[in-house]
């Protein structure tokens, strides 16, 4: 596997997470913004990207986020590249590519990879074999699995967790847990991200 790549695989147990009472205000007030640039390679349903956004932005703010999202055309014959430069975006601006399948040399239930230079893949055929389990969407799996890999670029290397969306193996209970809409960031990675966003926004501002 490269080693420029973090995967989220499919396995182990988790112990369940609640989102505080009144946390969904907290990135308005501490003004903690990412911004999602989207390249649809997979062609995935308006629905289901609509339904992944939700569950990703619920992730997020319980985390003390907002997640804006831009939606870009793709190409055919491009291979997957995001189209346009990418230098330009500061380090709260991260790539999501939506591919049909997995690449090759990847881990047998690894739903997706966090690569450098901010891009996350995320693998639509690895999505499609997990809907079998809990009554989930294809939006719910899709919006856990974004988080998740957008969790490793704010988290940093080895940044698999013990519990909640982080697990390195996801299991039939976290995907009940998923279901129910309690499979979050921990408080320790929430105090992580927060501090790391704070980091790359007021680099940007002192950089102005």
């Amino acid at each position: 596997m490269n080693q420029n790549s973090t995967c989220l695989n499919v396995g182990v147990l988790l112990s369940a997470l609640i989102c505080p009472a009144g946390e969904a205000a907290v990135s308005e007030k501490l003004g903690f913004t990412i911004t999602i640039h989207v390249y649809n390679y997979a062609a995935v349903s308006e629905k289901s990207v609509a339904r992944a956004k939700e569950e990703a932005e619920r992730i997020f703010r319980c985390a003390g986020l907002t997640a804006l999202w831009v939606e870009h055309p793709v190409e055919d014959g491009d291979q997957g590249r995001p189209g346009g430069p990418t230098a330009p975006w500061d380090g709260t601006h991260f790539v999501l590519r939506l591919l049909t399948q997995s690449r090759e040399g990847l881990a047998k239930y690894a739903l997706g990879e966090a690569l450098s230079f901010r891009i996350a893949n995320i693998f639509m055929n690895r999505v499609t074999e997990h809907l079998r389990v809990g009554e989930l969407s294809a939006g719910q799996v899709l919006g856990h699995a974004i988080a998740h890999e957008i969790g490793h670029h704010l988290l940093g290397d080895n940044s698999h967790g013990l519990r909640g969306i982080m697990v390195g193996n996801w299991s039939k209970q976290h995907l009940r847990h998923m279901s129910k809409g309690d499979l979050l960031f921990t408080h320790q990675e929430v105090t992580r991200i927060q501090a790391e966003v704070r980091h790359r926004a007021s680099s940007v501002l002192r950089a102005d």
